[in-house]
């Protein structure tokens, strides 16, 4: 027939029965599977032992004379794995030649906790090549992947990856349109190839957000774990750094890298040193977040290059900022600083942090005793200057620590 103003050609492509199909097929699904599992230990041991005997270039025959209750309980008691190669492979032919899409469906479930069974990704393959559009129901546009998956020579797994890395859309939605289970070994694999591939950027923390990476980061061991947060942090700088991940790290997994330093070897020296500038910019952060403007915050983040640690107390809100040869003593509330020879902090301001007198004594008392202008005693180095921060305070705190890190002489 010729085209013209009455006849066009069109396409149809059945949406709503397909829909419906996979609606009633669900609906039988648990009735049909538990006739078949009621007759297995009956009728499964004949049925492996006719398949055995068959060559495999009758198996298609074969297929097509069995059952569907034959066909149901090769599908819910797969996958066979004390069965040899060949008669597992002729398994695989007979449910693909009476291809339903319980096969596709029961392979994707037990792939969920089995990765690895190269006769359970063929049957998965085969699956979605018998329905390359509907396969397991996910939407057609989430399918797209699977096509690339399912040629990739090495996995399934390593086929869909590369999506993950690349696409706009959530790692979370992407991986329940796939119906991948949560806590399953499927999902593991597929977020710690994401991961592996992934973490040294920050696309795929962008586009899922830092809390969601770091609660997937979670559920690794700790082996896995350590592998996957070296190739985030060794890709950046300190203040590149996302703060849930890493106070997950410091505070939670690992530990503080500065009184846990051993547990942190699994990184390169330089890679370790940018997470104890972190912590140290954690706790500038936390002392002078109550001050109206960040000029403190601002002011001696310039110096943490040249900082060895910045320990915090409470009562009084009170920070010890350490450095090579002194150490200052930052207040909560704005007022002075005090700078200190470092040995002279260590052997008398210190011990007096820690010692019973101070724990007992009232905020103002104890902030008292943490401001010793004693250029010296007991024969050693103590007080060096109090600064304020009036004004124009930055150029006079520069004068001063210009001088202090270059050597103190005063």
């Amino acid at each position: 027939m010729q085209n013209s103003q009455f006849f066009h050609h069109f396409t149809f492509k059945p949406k709503k029965l397909l829909e419906e199909r996979i609606r009633v097929e669900k609906q039988f699904e648990d009735i049909d599977k538990d006739i078949a599992l009621h007759r297995s230990h009956t009728q499964l041991p004949k049925l492996l032992e006719k398949i055995r005997n068959t060559a495999f270039d009758k198996i298609a025959d074969l297929a097509q004379s069995l059952t569907k209750v034959d066909i149901r309980l090769l599908v819910y008691e797969y996958p066979y794995p004390d069965e040899e190669s060949k008669t597992r492979r002729k398994i695989n032919k007979i449910l693909t030649t009476r291809y339903t899409g319980v096969v596709g469906k029961t392979a994707w479930d037990l792939f969920q906790q089995d990765i690895s069974d190269p006769f359970l990704q063929e049957l998965i393959r085969d699956s979605y090549f018998k329905e390359p559009q509907t396969f397991l129901g996910i939407k057609e546009e989430m399918l797209a992947p699977f096509r690339k998956a399912m040629e990739n020579k090495l996995s399934i797994i390593e086929g869909l990856i590369p999506h993950m890395l690349k696409s706009n859309i959530k790692t979370e939605q992407i991986l329940k349109e796939w119906k991948v289970k949560s806590d399953s070994v499927l999902e593991g694999a597929l977020l710690k190839g994401m991961f592996q591939r992934g973490l040294h950027k920050d696309f795929i923390i962008s586009r899922d957000g830092e809390t969601y990476i770091a609660k997937c980061l979670e559920t690794f061991s700790m082996g896995e774990y350590k592998m996957l947060l070296k190739i985030y942090i060794e890709a950046r700088s300190y203040e590149e750094f996302h703060p849930t991940i890493m106070h997950d790290a410091t505070k939670y997994r690992i530990g503080d890298p500065r009184e846990k330093q051993e547990l942190w070897n699994f990184l390169s020296y330089d890679a370790f040193q940018q997470v104890k500038k972190w912590a140290i910019q954690k706790n500038l952060i936390k002392i002078f977040e109550s001050d109206p403007d960040n000029k403190r915050l601002m002011y001696w983040k310039t110096f943490i290059r040249y900082m060895d640690d910045v320990h915090l107390i409470n009562e009084p809100k009170v920070a010890f900022i350490y450095f090579r040869e002194f150490v200052v003593v930052e207040f909560g509330n704005i007022g002075a600083a005090y700078f200190y020879h470092r040995k002279g902090f260590e052997t008398f301001i210190l011990p007096t942090v820690k010692s019973s007198n101070f724990k007992y004594k009232g905020t103002q008392s104890r902030e008292r005793m943490l401001k010793n202008r004693n250029y010296e005693q007991h024969g050693i180095r103590l007080f060096i200057n109090k600064l304020d921060h009036r004004g124009y305070w930055q150029t006079k705190f520069n004068d001063q620590m210009s001088k202090y890190l270059d050597g103190i002489n005063e």
